[in-house]
C-alpha cells in the first residue's frame, strides 16, 4: 500500500531521487578537489551598481549597507543554485526549459521547420541555457526546492506546540460583522472642512426599511449597500480605520451616524456580529507542521548553500562586503 502510493506521487519521486544525486556528487567532490582548482564567482561592480538601482527604483529608497550585502549574497546565491542545477543535469529532459528555448530559438534559427531536438540542441551549444533569464528561474526554482527537501525529516512535537504558542492570532478565525449603509456623498467639496456634510437630505432610517428603500435613498456606491462577514482588517481597507473600528463598537440591529469613511459620508446599521473563535484542531495543527517544515526546509537550504560555496573561490567587487561576507569569500579592493 505504501508502495503504490510512492509511485502516484511524482514530485517526491523527483525530490528523492535529486536528494540522491546530490548526496552522490557530495560524496565524490572531496576526491577531486584537491586535484582540481576551485571555480570562480566573481560579482562585478558594475552588476552591484545595478542591483542596487534596480532595489531604490522598486521600493524607492537609498539601500542601506545591510540591504546591499543582502543584495550581493542573493545574487550569489542564485549563482551557485544555478551551477548546481547543471551539474545535476536538471535542464535535461525539463519540459518547461525545452518548450522555452524552442519558444526563443525557433524563430532565429536557420532552418526553423527541423526537429525539436536539434533546434534544442544547437540553442544549448549557443549558451540559450546560461543566458535566458526564464530559464535561469526554472532552474534555480527547481533546484532550490530540492535542497530544502529532506525526505527523512520530521517534525517534533515540541515544534508544533512552539509554533502554535508563538502566534496564537494566527490559529483563530478573525471576529466579523455583517452591516448595510446609506451613502450620503462625497467627504467635501475643495476647500471645505473634512467634517462637512455634503449638502442633501438625509436622515436616520426608520427601523424597518428594507434594502430596496435603502438603494431608492442611497446614493450609488461602486462597493455595494450590504456586506457579509467582514473582518475589522478588509473593512479598513475599504472604508478606513476609523469606519471599521465604529463598525466593530456598534450594538447590531441601530442605524448610526453620519460616519466618515474614505469615500464618504455613511448611515450605518450592524446587522449580524460573530465573536473571533479558535480555529479547528486539525487546521491549527496542520497550518503548525507546514509553518515548521518551512522554517527546516529554509535553515537546511542555507546549509547546503554554505556546502556548495566550498567548492569556488567567490570574489565580490565591493570593498565594503568584507563586513558581511563568508571567511572563503574575497572583496576586492
Amino acid at each position: 500500500m505504501k508502495w503504490r502510493a510512492f509511485q502516484n506521487r511524482p514530485l517526491l519521486h523527483f525530490a528523492v531521487l535529486g536528494s540522491l544525486l546530490f548526496g552522490a556528487s557530495e560524496q565524490l567532490a572531496p576526491q577531486t578537489r584537491h586535484d582540481v582548482e576551485p571555480q570562480r564567482i566573481r560579482l562585478e561592480a558594475a552588476t552591484i551598481a545595478r542591483l542596487v538601482d534596480q532595489f531604490e527604483r522598486r521600493y524607492r529608497e537609498k539601500a542601506s549597507p545591510p540591504v546591499r550585502r543582502a543584495l550581493i549574497r542573493a545574487w550569489v546565491d542564485e549563482e551557485l543554485l544555478f551551477r548546481e542545477a547543471l551539474k545535476l543535469g536538471l535542464d535535461r529532459g525539463d519540459s518547461s526549459v525545452s518548450r522555452r528555448l524552442l519558444e526563443k530559438y525557433r524563430p532565429l534559427a536557420e532552418d526553423p521547420r527541423r526537429p525539436d531536438a536539434e533546434l534544442i540542441g544547437e540553442a544549448r551549444a549557443l549558451g540559450w541555457i546560461e543566458h535566458d533569464i526564464v530559464v535561469r528561474r526554472i532552474l534555480v526554482e527547481r533546484v532550490r526546492r530540492l535542497l530544502r527537501y529532506d525526505p527523512e525529516g520530521v517534525v517534533a512535537q515540541e515544534e508544533i506546540d512552539a509554533a502554535i504558542a508563538s502566534r496564537v492570532d494566527v490559529h483563530q478565525i478573525p471576529a466579523t460583522r455583517d452591516f448595510e449603509h446609506l451613502f450620503l456623498g462625497a467627504v467635501a467639496a475643495p476647500g471645505t472642512p473634512d467634517t462637512a456634510l455634503p449638502t442633501t437630505d438625509w436622515e436616520i432610517p426608520d427601523r424597518g426599511r428594507t434594502l430596496q428603500d435603502l438603494e431608492s435613498r442611497s446614493q450609488p456606491f461602486p462597493l455595494g449597500l450590504s456586506f457579509r462577514a467582514q473582518d475589522e482588517l478588509r473593512i479598513a481597507s475599504r472604508f478606513g480605520e476609523a469606519f471599521a473600528q465604529q463598525v466593530f463598537a456598534a450594538p447590531s440591529g441601530t442605524w448610526f451616524g453620519p460616519v466618515a469613511s474614505s469615500h464618504g459620508w455613511h448611515i450605518v446599521r450592524v446587522t449580524g456580529a460573530r465573536a473571533a473563535a479558535p480555529l479547528p484542531t486539525d487546521v491549527t495543527r496542520t497550518r503548525a507542521i507546514r509553518t515548521v517544515s518551512r522554517q527546516h526546509g529554509e535553515a537546511r537550504l542555507r546549509r547546503q548553500l554554505e556546502r556548495l560555496s566550498q567548492r569556488y573561490i567567490i570574489e565580490v567587487d565591493d570593498p565594503h562586503w568584507h563586513n558581511g561576507r563568508p571567511a572563503i569569500w574575497r572583496a576586492r579592493n
